[in-house]
């Protein structure tokens, strides 16, 4: 009878043991930090990239930041791609199609697909699928083959643009192109003694090639690092990222109530000169000039700022301003600034155009 029990019991033993292991191995991809061997983590990915733990049987979808153990496999399914971080210092770029095994003491293994090294270090090794390695060059993009593994001389580059994916991987002309994009960080505001500061929180993936640009009612604010002192009064700020040539959107952020300490300054209801936004105007002859007055009248200090065609004046002043202008033909703006508030007038100045006829026919009335 005792033995029985004891059968028994040897075989809950093991049903919990089973149980346990699948558990384990089961959630094993979502607690990676569980594994002390932790050898590589997905920085970029992008459409279809699977990850599988060494000691799992199942693959799970890859996901940013997730972290891969020793002999653990990442696969990019077609028209995919994905960047590694190995040994939290080798970055590895994975074309579609591509199985790469990461193996401890710097070596990968590249079973199918294609794989860039961006910043090996002399150490790492890439082995085939029959377990032949060799040292990773920097500059090459290795390919498995049935014969082993081919390098191929390449370029690689990294741009960022405005719009589509996050981040895409190209290979043409042997260059090995890797597209960001660009968007708008976040900005965290708190409150210091008497001031609000703003600390620009970057996009994860921006580099040091990567600037950034903040916007009050208008006008840009002074960054001092990711740092800068917020406005006192009620505003909507705006933020974006900038990479030489190509910008993000803005983001759109209120300032918190807390930080407003004063209310938006007081504008005299007098300003009729930018009562009408937008006007045009019809000259007769192209050497005509229309003649406009700007009056304006405030208790502090403005700026106006006038352009177009031979015009670009700049000024600040306090009280009455009034002045006449003789316009040409062309476009001018009109703009005036004060304590973030924009008042802008567009004149457009055109010549009439000139009487056209095409197969006219006259009637002489006969008497």
């Amino acid at each position: 009878m005792i033995r029985k029990y004891i059968d028994i019991g040897l075989i809950t033993l093991g049903c919990i043991l089973m149980l346990a292991s699948f558990y384990v191995f089961s959630i094993g991809k979502r607690e990676g930090q569980n594994f002390r061997n932790i050898v590589a983590q997905i920085k970029f990915l992008k459409d279809s990239v699977q990850t599988k733990m060494a000691g799992s049987v199942a693959w799970f979808k890859g996901e940013e930041e997730e972290k891969i153990n020793a002999f653990g496999l990442g696969l990019t399914s077609s028209g995919s791609a994905a960047r590694y971080l190995y040994l939290n210092k080798i970055q590895i770029i994975s074309l579609d199609d591509s199985l790469i095994e990461f193996l401890p003491e710097d070596e990968l293994k590249l079973s199918k697909g294609s794989v860039m090294v961006l910043n090996p270090d002399g150490k790492v090794k890439l082995a085939d699928k029959a377990g032949a390695s060799q040292v990773v060059k920097e500059g090459t993009l290795y390919t498995s083959t049935d014969k082993g593994i081919v390098g191929t001389p390449a370029k690689w580059q990294k741009s960022w643009i405005p719009e589509g994916d996050s981040y895409s991987v190209s290979f043409q002309n042997n260059i090995l192109s890797e597209l960001f994009l660009l968007a708008p960080p976040s900005l965290s505001i708190d409150r210091f003694g008497t001031a609000c500061i703003g600390k620009i929180e970057p996009v994860a993936g921006d580099a040091g090639d990567v600037m950034y640009e903040v916007k009050a009612n208008g006008n840009y604010l002074k960054l001092t690092d990711l740092n800068v002192v917020m406005p006192t009064a009620k505003t909507i700020l705006e933020v974006r990222s900038v990479a030489g040539n190509v910008s993000s959107v803005w983001r759109e952020i209120q300032l918190p109530s807390h930080c407003v300490t004063e209310s938006a300054p007081v504008y005299p209801e007098d300003l009729s000169f930018f009562a009408i936004t937008k006007q045009e105007v019809e000259l007769d002859r192209a050497d005509d000039m229309h003649t406009v007055v700007f009056y304006f009248s405030v208790e502090e200090k403005a700026d106006i700022e006038i352009s177009g065609p031979n015009m670009d004046r700049q000024a600040s002043l306090q009280g009455e301003f009034k002045r006449e202008y003789k316009l040409s033909p062309g476009s001018y703006v009109f703009k005036l600034s004060q304590e973030g508030r924009v008042l802008t007038k567009v004149i457009t100045v055109k010549v009439k155009p000139k009487l056209k006829i095409k197969d006219s026919i006259f009637i002489e009335e006969q008497i």
